[in-house]
Protein backbone atom coordinates (compact mmCIF):
# COMPACT_ATOMS: atom_id res chain seq x y z
CA UNK A 1 0.00 0.00 0.00
CA UNK A 2 1.29 3.52 -0.91
CA UNK A 3 1.51 5.49 2.25
CA UNK A 4 0.09 8.53 0.01
CA UNK A 5 -3.07 6.98 -0.26
CA UNK A 6 -2.84 5.86 3.33
CA UNK A 7 -4.03 7.92 6.27
CA UNK A 8 -2.44 7.66 10.33
CA UNK A 9 -4.57 7.34 12.84
CA UNK A 10 -1.85 5.71 15.75
CA UNK A 11 0.18 8.67 16.64
CA UNK A 12 -0.05 7.46 20.36
CA UNK A 13 1.95 4.89 19.04
CA UNK A 14 4.70 6.79 17.35
CA UNK A 15 5.04 10.11 15.48
CA UNK A 16 6.95 10.76 12.22
CA UNK A 17 10.16 12.95 13.35
CA UNK A 18 9.26 16.83 12.03
CA UNK A 19 10.94 17.91 9.30
CA UNK A 20 12.83 21.05 11.86
CA UNK A 21 14.08 18.06 14.22
CA UNK A 22 15.79 16.24 11.52
CA UNK A 23 17.24 19.38 10.28
CA UNK A 24 18.91 20.26 13.65
CA UNK A 25 20.18 16.38 13.79
CA UNK A 26 21.98 16.42 10.05
CA UNK A 27 24.92 17.89 11.33
CA UNK A 28 25.82 15.63 14.33
CA UNK A 29 25.52 12.94 11.69
CA UNK A 30 27.92 14.28 8.86
CA UNK A 31 29.90 17.68 10.00
CA UNK A 32 29.97 16.79 14.39
CA UNK A 33 30.85 13.05 15.07
CA UNK A 34 33.19 11.69 17.62
CA UNK A 35 32.44 10.31 21.55
CA UNK A 36 31.88 12.88 23.93
CA UNK A 37 34.40 10.58 26.46
CA UNK A 38 37.24 12.47 24.46
CA UNK A 39 39.33 14.91 25.17
CA UNK A 40 39.93 16.71 21.24
CA UNK A 41 37.81 18.91 19.90
CA UNK A 42 35.53 16.68 18.73
CA UNK A 43 34.57 15.46 21.70
CA UNK A 44 34.37 18.57 23.25
CA UNK A 45 31.90 20.31 20.49
CA UNK A 46 29.70 17.57 21.24
CA UNK A 47 29.61 17.69 24.92
CA UNK A 48 28.81 21.66 24.67
CA UNK A 49 25.82 20.08 23.05
CA UNK A 50 24.60 17.70 24.69
CA UNK A 51 25.03 20.13 27.59
CA UNK A 52 22.77 22.71 25.57
CA UNK A 53 20.36 19.74 25.15
CA UNK A 54 20.30 19.27 28.84
CA UNK A 55 19.38 22.52 29.88
CA UNK A 56 16.99 22.82 27.02
CA UNK A 57 14.97 20.40 29.37
CA UNK A 58 15.46 21.60 32.69
CA UNK A 59 14.45 25.15 31.54
CA UNK A 60 10.97 23.67 30.25
CA UNK A 61 10.47 21.02 32.73
CA UNK A 62 11.91 23.91 35.96
CA UNK A 63 14.31 21.45 36.71
CA UNK A 64 18.01 21.55 37.49
CA UNK A 65 20.41 20.07 34.61
CA UNK A 66 21.96 17.69 37.01
CA UNK A 67 18.64 16.04 36.91
CA UNK A 68 18.03 15.21 33.58
CA UNK A 69 19.40 12.01 32.51
CA UNK A 70 19.65 10.78 28.84
CA UNK A 71 18.59 7.14 27.84
CA UNK A 72 17.37 5.09 24.71
CA UNK A 73 13.81 4.96 25.82
CA UNK A 74 10.77 5.02 28.25
CA UNK A 75 11.06 1.64 28.80
CA UNK A 76 14.61 1.88 29.93
CA UNK A 77 13.91 4.80 31.68
CA UNK A 78 11.21 2.98 33.77
CA UNK A 79 13.30 -0.36 34.09
CA UNK A 80 16.07 1.89 36.01
CA UNK A 81 13.94 3.46 38.15
CA UNK A 82 11.70 0.88 39.27
CA UNK A 83 14.76 -2.03 39.61
CA UNK A 84 16.97 0.64 40.96
CA UNK A 85 14.84 2.23 43.42
CA UNK A 86 14.04 -1.95 44.55
CA UNK A 87 17.45 -2.47 45.34
CA UNK A 88 18.39 1.17 46.92
CA UNK A 89 16.05 1.02 49.32
CA UNK A 90 15.12 -2.75 50.26
CA UNK A 91 16.81 -2.68 53.69
CA UNK A 92 13.73 -0.21 54.40
CA UNK A 93 11.27 -2.19 53.06
CA UNK A 94 10.04 -3.87 50.07
CA UNK A 95 6.81 -2.38 49.23
CA UNK A 96 5.73 -1.21 45.88
CA UNK A 97 2.64 0.20 44.53
CA UNK A 98 1.79 0.94 40.85
CA UNK A 99 -1.76 1.51 39.29
CA UNK A 100 -3.39 -0.97 37.58
CA UNK A 101 -3.28 0.15 33.79
CA UNK A 102 0.11 1.20 34.07
CA UNK A 103 1.79 0.61 30.67
CA UNK A 104 4.57 -3.08 30.49
CA UNK A 105 6.91 -0.91 30.91
CA UNK A 106 6.33 -0.36 34.55
CA UNK A 107 4.49 -3.53 35.13
CA UNK A 108 6.97 -5.95 33.98
CA UNK A 109 9.73 -4.84 35.83
CA UNK A 110 7.82 -4.50 38.62
CA UNK A 111 6.47 -8.30 38.49
CA UNK A 112 10.41 -9.27 37.86
CA UNK A 113 10.85 -7.39 41.41
CA UNK A 114 7.75 -9.44 42.78
CA UNK A 115 9.06 -12.69 41.60
CA UNK A 116 12.01 -11.70 43.75
CA UNK A 117 10.42 -11.21 46.76
CA UNK A 118 8.92 -7.57 46.63
CA UNK A 119 5.79 -7.25 47.65
CA UNK A 120 3.91 -5.20 44.63
CA UNK A 121 0.45 -4.02 45.02
CA UNK A 122 -1.37 -3.04 42.14
CA UNK A 123 -3.62 0.34 43.03
CA UNK A 124 -7.32 0.30 41.70
CA UNK A 125 -9.15 2.50 39.11
CA UNK A 126 -12.80 3.68 38.06
CA UNK A 127 -14.46 2.72 35.97
CA UNK A 128 -13.50 5.92 33.65
CA UNK A 129 -9.95 5.15 34.30
CA UNK A 130 -8.64 7.43 36.86
CA UNK A 131 -6.96 6.74 39.70
CA UNK A 132 -8.34 7.68 43.19
CA UNK A 133 -5.72 9.02 45.22
CA UNK A 134 -7.26 8.77 48.72
CA UNK A 135 -6.78 4.95 47.23
CA UNK A 136 -3.06 5.59 47.09
CA UNK A 137 -3.04 7.52 50.65
CA UNK A 138 -4.74 4.40 52.17
CA UNK A 139 -2.37 1.68 50.70
CA UNK A 140 0.85 3.40 51.75
CA UNK A 141 2.29 1.22 54.11
CA UNK A 142 5.47 2.26 56.69
CA UNK A 143 7.84 -0.12 54.59
CA UNK A 144 6.27 1.33 51.09
CA UNK A 145 8.92 2.65 49.43
CA UNK A 146 7.89 3.62 45.55
CA UNK A 147 4.50 4.45 43.97
CA UNK A 148 4.69 4.74 40.25
CA UNK A 149 1.81 6.13 38.99
CA UNK A 150 1.64 7.17 35.01
CA UNK A 151 0.96 10.70 34.33
CA UNK A 152 -1.41 10.06 31.17
CA UNK A 153 -2.88 6.49 30.12
CA UNK A 154 -1.70 5.27 26.71
CA UNK A 155 -4.51 3.44 25.78
CA UNK A 156 -7.38 5.61 27.10
CA UNK A 157 -5.72 9.37 27.35
CA UNK A 158 -6.75 9.84 30.51
CA UNK A 159 -4.92 11.93 32.56
CA UNK A 160 -4.40 11.37 36.48
CA UNK A 161 -4.06 13.71 39.36
CA UNK A 162 -0.58 13.73 39.49
CA UNK A 163 -0.45 17.18 41.73
CA UNK A 164 -2.86 15.36 44.27
CA UNK A 165 -1.07 12.05 44.08
CA UNK A 166 2.26 13.72 44.49
CA UNK A 167 1.31 15.92 47.32
CA UNK A 168 -0.03 12.60 49.58
CA UNK A 169 3.90 11.33 48.80
CA UNK A 170 5.57 14.11 49.97
CA UNK A 171 3.32 13.78 53.16
CA UNK A 172 3.88 10.37 53.57
CA UNK A 173 7.69 10.76 52.63
CA UNK A 174 7.28 7.93 49.74
CA UNK A 175 8.91 8.07 46.44
CA UNK A 176 7.11 9.27 43.36
CA UNK A 177 7.77 7.67 39.69
CA UNK A 178 5.67 8.82 36.73
CA UNK A 179 5.86 7.51 33.14
CA UNK A 180 5.08 10.92 31.18
CA UNK A 181 5.48 9.27 27.72
CA UNK A 182 2.04 10.47 26.99
CA UNK A 183 2.05 14.15 28.56
CA UNK A 184 5.56 15.43 27.89
CA UNK A 185 5.27 18.88 25.19
CA UNK A 186 0.99 18.27 25.44
CA UNK A 187 0.86 18.78 29.21
CA UNK A 188 3.27 21.65 31.20
CA UNK A 189 4.98 19.46 33.78
CA UNK A 190 6.78 21.98 35.79
CA UNK A 191 8.79 19.81 38.54
CA UNK A 192 9.55 22.84 40.21
CA UNK A 193 6.11 22.94 42.02
CA UNK A 194 5.14 18.92 41.53
CA UNK A 195 7.29 17.01 44.41
CA UNK A 196 7.82 14.31 41.92
CA UNK A 197 10.87 12.07 42.72
CA UNK A 198 11.54 10.33 39.25
CA UNK A 199 9.62 10.86 35.54
CA UNK A 200 10.24 8.73 32.17
CA UNK A 201 9.54 10.75 28.92
CA UNK A 202 10.30 9.38 24.65
CA UNK A 203 11.50 11.46 22.07
CA UNK A 204 9.22 9.27 19.50
CA UNK A 205 5.87 10.36 21.00
CA UNK A 206 6.29 14.14 20.28
CA UNK A 207 8.16 14.00 16.55
CA UNK A 208 11.61 13.23 17.74
CA UNK A 209 13.26 10.53 16.48
CA UNK A 210 13.10 6.60 18.12
CA UNK A 211 16.11 5.82 20.53
CA UNK A 212 16.06 8.81 22.58
CA UNK A 213 14.86 9.56 25.83
CA UNK A 214 15.09 11.18 28.97
CA UNK A 215 14.90 10.32 32.91
CA UNK A 216 14.41 13.11 35.50
CA UNK A 217 15.61 12.09 39.14
CA UNK A 218 15.40 15.10 41.59
CA UNK A 219 18.37 15.59 43.36
CA UNK A 220 19.06 13.44 46.75
CA UNK A 221 16.32 10.78 45.51
CA UNK A 222 18.24 7.40 45.42
CA UNK A 223 19.72 6.03 42.19
CA UNK A 224 21.08 3.18 40.79
CA UNK A 225 22.14 2.67 37.18
CA UNK A 226 21.28 0.13 35.34
CA UNK A 227 23.55 0.11 32.73
CA UNK A 228 27.63 -0.12 33.82
CA UNK A 229 30.56 0.51 31.31
CA UNK A 230 32.29 3.47 30.21
CA UNK A 231 30.74 5.95 33.21
CA UNK A 232 28.46 8.46 30.59
CA UNK A 233 26.16 10.76 32.08
CA UNK A 234 28.47 11.03 35.07
CA UNK A 235 27.43 7.47 35.73
CA UNK A 236 24.50 6.75 35.83
CA UNK A 237 23.32 5.77 32.16
CA UNK A 238 27.06 4.23 30.75
CA UNK A 239 26.63 3.63 26.72
CA UNK A 240 28.16 6.00 23.61
CA UNK A 241 26.01 9.02 24.35
CA UNK A 242 23.23 9.71 21.07
CA UNK A 243 24.23 13.05 20.24
CA UNK A 244 21.75 13.15 16.93
CA UNK A 245 19.04 11.59 18.50
CA UNK A 246 18.97 13.70 21.70
CA UNK A 247 19.42 17.16 19.47
CA UNK A 248 15.90 15.86 17.57
CA UNK A 249 14.80 15.13 20.63
CA UNK A 250 14.75 18.80 21.82
CA UNK A 251 14.26 20.18 19.05
CA UNK A 252 11.37 18.08 18.64
CA UNK A 253 10.40 19.40 22.29
CA UNK A 254 10.93 22.71 22.24
CA UNK A 255 8.45 22.57 18.73
CA UNK A 256 5.87 20.78 21.40
CA UNK A 257 6.56 23.02 23.98
CA UNK A 258 5.46 26.32 22.19
CA UNK A 259 2.67 25.05 20.18
CA UNK A 260 1.08 23.24 22.85
CA UNK A 261 -1.92 24.96 23.77
CA UNK A 262 -2.84 25.72 19.83
CA UNK A 263 -2.35 22.25 19.47
CA UNK A 264 -4.31 21.36 22.46
CA UNK A 265 -7.51 22.88 21.21
CA UNK A 266 -7.05 22.01 17.00
CA UNK A 267 -6.99 18.17 18.79
CA UNK A 268 -9.99 18.80 20.86
CA UNK A 269 -11.99 19.94 17.79
CA UNK A 270 -11.15 16.88 15.68
CA UNK A 271 -11.84 14.94 18.52
CA UNK A 272 -15.40 16.66 19.01
CA UNK A 273 -15.74 15.87 15.09
CA UNK A 274 -14.78 12.31 15.43
CA UNK A 275 -17.46 11.76 18.66
CA UNK A 276 -20.01 13.80 17.12
CA UNK A 277 -20.09 11.51 14.00
CA UNK A 278 -19.13 8.52 15.61
CA UNK A 279 -22.44 8.50 17.56
CA UNK A 280 -24.41 9.90 14.84
CA UNK A 281 -23.58 7.10 12.51
CA UNK A 282 -22.69 3.70 14.48
CA UNK A 283 -24.84 2.38 17.18
CA UNK A 284 -23.68 -0.35 20.44
CA UNK A 285 -20.60 2.40 20.66
CA UNK A 286 -18.74 3.58 23.69
CA UNK A 287 -15.39 5.77 23.91
CA UNK A 288 -13.92 4.55 26.87
CA UNK A 289 -12.36 7.00 29.77
CA UNK A 290 -13.50 9.86 31.72
CA UNK A 291 -13.89 12.43 28.86
CA UNK A 292 -13.52 15.32 31.28
CA UNK A 293 -10.11 14.53 31.71
CA UNK A 294 -8.29 13.20 29.03
CA UNK A 295 -5.77 14.39 26.23
CA UNK A 296 -8.00 14.66 22.85
CA UNK A 297 -5.40 13.34 20.65
CA UNK A 298 -6.44 9.83 21.78
CA UNK A 299 -9.97 8.52 21.79
CA UNK A 300 -10.40 4.87 22.89
CA UNK A 301 -13.60 3.20 21.17
CA UNK A 302 -15.38 -0.17 21.93
CA UNK A 303 -17.92 -1.22 19.25
CA UNK A 304 -20.08 -3.92 20.35
CA UNK A 305 -20.12 -7.06 19.38
CA UNK A 306 -16.97 -6.69 16.91
CA UNK A 307 -13.93 -8.26 16.54
CA UNK A 308 -11.24 -5.30 17.02
CA UNK A 309 -8.39 -7.41 15.12
CA UNK A 310 -10.55 -8.09 12.12
CA UNK A 311 -11.62 -4.51 11.91
CA UNK A 312 -8.19 -3.23 11.85
CA UNK A 313 -7.00 -5.49 9.62
CA UNK A 314 -10.26 -4.26 7.55
CA UNK A 315 -9.00 -0.68 8.24
CA UNK A 316 -5.71 -0.92 7.22
CA UNK A 317 -6.79 -2.42 3.67
CA UNK A 318 -9.07 0.67 3.00
CA UNK A 319 -5.57 2.73 4.28
CA UNK A 320 -6.60 3.81 7.65
CA UNK A 321 -3.43 2.92 10.54
CA UNK A 322 -5.30 2.22 13.80
CA UNK A 323 -4.26 0.64 16.50
CA UNK A 324 -6.22 -2.68 18.85
CA UNK A 325 -4.48 -1.23 22.29
CA UNK A 326 -0.86 -0.03 23.35
CA UNK A 327 0.58 -1.57 20.34
CA UNK A 328 4.30 -1.19 21.77
CA UNK A 329 5.04 -4.79 22.54
CA UNK A 330 4.64 -8.15 20.53
CA UNK A 331 2.24 -6.53 17.89
CA UNK A 332 0.21 -9.60 19.20
CA UNK A 333 -3.70 -8.68 19.83
CA UNK A 334 -4.30 -9.11 23.35
CA UNK A 335 -7.36 -8.10 25.49
CA UNK A 336 -6.40 -4.71 27.19
CA UNK A 337 -5.35 -4.82 31.12
CA UNK A 338 -6.48 -1.62 31.32
CA UNK A 339 -9.88 -2.03 30.29
CA UNK A 340 -10.56 -4.97 32.77
CA UNK A 341 -9.25 -2.71 35.27
CA UNK A 342 -11.85 -0.45 34.49
CA UNK A 343 -14.58 -3.09 34.62
CA UNK A 344 -15.25 -2.96 31.18
CA UNK A 345 -17.27 -5.80 29.76
CA UNK A 346 -15.49 -8.45 27.73
CA UNK A 347 -17.32 -8.20 24.47
CA UNK A 348 -16.81 -4.56 24.53
CA UNK A 349 -13.37 -5.23 24.89
CA UNK A 350 -12.60 -7.78 22.04
CA UNK A 351 -14.27 -4.94 19.76
CA UNK A 352 -11.96 -1.68 21.25
CA UNK A 353 -10.19 0.63 18.51
CA UNK A 354 -7.42 3.01 19.71
CA UNK A 355 -7.52 6.09 17.27
CA UNK A 356 -4.97 8.72 17.91
CA UNK A 357 -4.33 12.18 16.17
CA UNK A 358 -1.85 14.12 15.98
CA UNK A 359 0.02 17.53 13.81
CA UNK A 360 -0.72 16.03 10.34
CA UNK A 361 -4.67 14.97 10.84
CA UNK A 362 -6.70 16.95 9.27
CA UNK A 363 -11.15 17.25 9.48
CA UNK A 364 -10.74 15.67 5.96
CA UNK A 365 -8.67 12.54 7.22
CA UNK A 366 -11.47 12.05 9.67
CA UNK A 367 -14.08 12.46 7.13
CA UNK A 368 -12.38 10.01 5.13
CA UNK A 369 -12.92 7.72 7.82
CA UNK A 370 -16.64 8.09 8.82
CA UNK A 371 -17.08 7.60 4.97
CA UNK A 372 -16.30 3.62 5.37
CA UNK A 373 -15.97 2.99 9.33
CA UNK A 374 -19.79 2.32 9.65
CA UNK A 375 -20.52 0.03 6.75
CA UNK A 376 -17.07 -1.72 8.24
CA UNK A 377 -18.15 -2.03 11.43
CA UNK A 378 -21.90 -3.71 10.40
CA UNK A 379 -19.75 -6.15 8.02
CA UNK A 380 -17.63 -7.25 10.67
CA UNK A 381 -20.35 -7.88 13.12
CA UNK A 382 -22.07 -9.88 10.51
CA UNK A 383 -18.83 -11.78 9.84
CA UNK A 384 -18.58 -12.76 14.25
Amino acid sequence: MNRQNSIYFDYAASTPVDPMALEAMLPYFKDFYGNTGGVHRYAQQLSEQLENQRALFAENLRAKPAEIIFTSSATESNNTIIKGVARSLQAKGKHILISEIEHPSVYQPAQYLKQQGFDVQRIPVTDKGILESGKIEKLIRADTILVSVMHVNNETGVIQPIEEISSICKQKDVLLHTDAAQSLGKITIDLSRLPIDYLSASSHKIYGPPGSALLYCRSGSPYLPLLHGGGQEDGRRSSTVNIPGITGFGAAFKIASHNQKEEWKRLAELRKLFTDKLYHSIPEVQINGDERHTIPGIISVSFKGTDAEILSMQLNRQGFAVSTGSACSSGSIKESPVLKAMGIDTDWIKGTIRFSTGRYTGKDEIESLFRILPDLVQKVRKIR
